[in-house]
């Protein structure tokens, strides 16, 4: 009898268990929201202080979100429909960054939210967003799962460097040290109250300080005593409130599963030695490091954040899901939660080996089993990083055309330059930016046209894993004024690889098509004038004329499909021909000139100006 009991209670377990899943598996998911980290978000029209907020996207090398973002869409998920990225200004305070930004796209994605949550994916600093969300008084029980990307839930020891000194940490991705540095750079020379790195980062950099550590992590160099975090002058208030008790029960409480994420591998900043700050006025509150860029000295870490920063020492522990434990048991956990005196909320930590900046790809695996989501398919591999960048930024009003050793262009509007990407505000006016990773060594050409009346600034960088230098030129331009300048690119042989060259007026631009049809007219009007006195001299050198110019325009349209077919032979061929063929014409032409000038058809005065002109044109097709 008793087996028989306990084969209908199985029994119905099972049933129970069926309904439930075939329930679970008809439910739509609930719509993600993902958050990036420090400097991948970008808006300049905000950053610059121009009153559009509507603009924010990705940061042009921040590809490692777009291998989620792929992934994710592989899976059915649509961006802007249950697919949300949650972009901010990730310069100040994250508790204003939760309000100003995380909630209006929660709202946004709750709409589409069949079970009334989302989940909410974040890397870095958006950890810090979404926890001051979820533990602050505005939270309104609208996330299911969370997961934190290489958070950095007690600090990271980088950032001691970066605001008590200043200075960016070399060690840093250099795709973000360059971003951080255009931005710093900017509010240097346009902000009045500030005067250096330093102050830019006090006044407009809030969140910086919010990543400073709530560990002990500095020492003194001569006595190696260790400093206690909660002596210091410069302290982190919003880790202190993020990781009360209080808050890390609400933390548990409000959500149904909690997936930490850690990189490893990788050396990372723990401890900093310190010497006396000596008489800097500033800088250095809590010591000076010495060295002045601190050691990695923890393996534990993904270069940024320690490994034990990315998790979060609850004051009480669920029982986890275990990855070895089946799917069913799995699935009928989420139903059947042990009841815990405070909390239900499941809690998950693994540890990946990557790279901090790489998370958001190397995390996939393990945030697709949190999602009950099948593998993507094929292998995802982490974006390819420069080793160098080269970077240009000009306060306008110029517009800018860059001219790479090997000929390649980029301007607003062309970009011929693998890799490299032209930004700019809204306002015509406005900050442009031009930046090149992986450059090639030699000489690069800048060109300015004035687009108004006013002073210019400009500054070139070079930024690699070992050095970051940076050098600006101001000077005045008019509506239509044209002004060069050369930078010499060899960061190996240099000791300045971004070395401005003095102005310098540029020739006026000479294309042939405008030179050609300039001479035409020419013709017509020696014609009218008497100065070329045959009708058949005139007819047969205007015939010859248009031929050419015909030639020309064909021989711009292949040149533009060599642009995206550089390697097709066939065109190739027939742009050196039909080049052979417009030097043949023009040469004939010169040819015709001199017969009708010897025969006294052409005055001779303007048969010699037809004659320099097409000379003009042959040295221009054949550059």
């Amino acid at each position: 009898m008793q087996t028989i009991k306990q084969f209908f209670i199985v029994g119905f377990l099972l049933l129970v268990l069926s309904v439930l899943n075939t329930f679970a598996q008809s439910t739509p998911p609930d719509p993600i929201v993902l958050i990036p980290g420090i400097g991948a978000s970008v808006n300049l029209d905000v950053f610059t202080g121009i009153p559009v907020q509507n603009s924010w996207d990705f940061a042009k090398d921040a590809k490692n979100y777009h291998n989620l973002i792929n992934a994710l869409e592989e899976k059915g998920y649509v961006l802007n429909q249950n697919l949300f990225v949650a972009h901010y200004d990730w310069r100040q305070s994250n508790l204003d960054s939760a309000i100003n930004y995380l909630i209006p796209t929660i709202n946004q994605a709750l709409q589409n939210a069949p079970a009334g949550k989302v989940d909410i994916i974040a890397h870095s600093m958006g950890g810090l967003v979404a926890r001051a969300y979820i533990e602050g008084n505005q939270y309104y029980n609208a996330v299911d799962q969370l997961f934190l990307l290489g958070t950095p839930n007690y600090g990271s020891s980088d950032a001691y460097v970066v605001w008590e000194g200043g200075n960016i940490p070399g060690h840093w991705n250099v795709s973000l040290k360059n971003r951080l540095g255009f931005y710093i750079g900017l509010l240097d020379l346009f902000t009045p109250q500030v005067s250096d790195n330093y102050d830019a980062i006090h006044t407009f950099f809030p969140s910086i300080k919010e990543l400073l550590p709530t560990y002990d992590y500095i020492t003194d160099k001569n006595t190696q005593a260790t400093k206690l975090t909660s002596n210091l002058n410069e302290q982190n208030s919003l880790l202190a409130w993020l990781n009360s008790e209080p808050n890390l029960f609400d933390l548990q409480d409000r959500v149904s599963e909690i997936v930490m994420v850690a990189g490893t591998g990788t050396s990372t900043v723990n401890t900093i030695p310190v010497v006396d700050r000596g008489a800097e006025p500033k800088l250095w509150v809590d010591g000076k490091p010495d060295p002045l860029d601190p050691i990695l000295n923890d393996a534990n870490g993904d270069n940024t954040v320690l490994a034990f920063s990315a998790e979060i020492d609850f004051p009480y522990v669920p029982i986890p899901v275990k990855d070895d434990t089946s799917p069913l048991l799995k699935w009928f956990a989420q139903f059947f939660t042990p009841v815990h005196a405070q909390s239900t909320a499941l809690i998950n930590y693994y540890v990946v080996s990557s790279p901090h900046e790489e998370l958001p790809t190397n995390a996939i695996s393990h945030i697709f089993a949190s999602l009950g989501l099948s593998a993507p398919s094929g292998v995802i591999l982490p974006p390819y990083e420069p080793n160098a960048i080269l970077s240009f930024w000009f306060a306008s009003p110029v517009d800018v055309k860059i001219v790479a050793p090997d000929g390649a262009v980029i301007t607003k509007d062309i970009n011929e330059i693998p890799e490299a990407f032209y930004e700019s505000t809204s306002d015509p006016l406005g900050p442009k930016f031009v930046t090149i990773p992986n450059p090639i060594n030699g000489e690069y050409k800048i060109e300015l046209t004035g687009i108004g009346n006013g002073e210019y600034h400009m500054g070139v960088s070079h930024i690699d894993d070992n050095s970051d230098v940076v050098n600006t030129v101001q000077d005045t331009i008019v509506t239509g004024q044209e002004i060069g300048y050369t930078v010499n690119y060899n960061p190996i042989n240099e000791t300045i690889p971004t070395e401005i060259s003095e102005p310098y007026e540029l020739e006026e631009t000479a294309d042939p098509i405008q030179m050609t049809e300039d001479l035409i007219a020419d013709v017509d009007a020696y014609r009218t004038n008497g100065l070329i006195k045959s009708f058949f001299a005139y007819k047969t050198l205007r015939i010859n004329l248009v031929l050419v110019l015909e030639g020309l325009n064909d021989l711009q349209k292949f040149e533009n499909d060599l642009i995206t077919h550089p390697d097709d032979k066939k065109l190739q061929k027939k742009i050196k021909r039909l080049q052979e063929g417009v030097e043949k014409g023009l040469k004939a032409f010169i040819t015709q000139v001199n017969f009708y000038k010897k025969n006294k058809l052409i005055d001779p005065t303007a048969a010699d100006d037809l004659i320099s002109k097409t000379e003009k044109i042959l040295q221009e097709i054949s550059d």
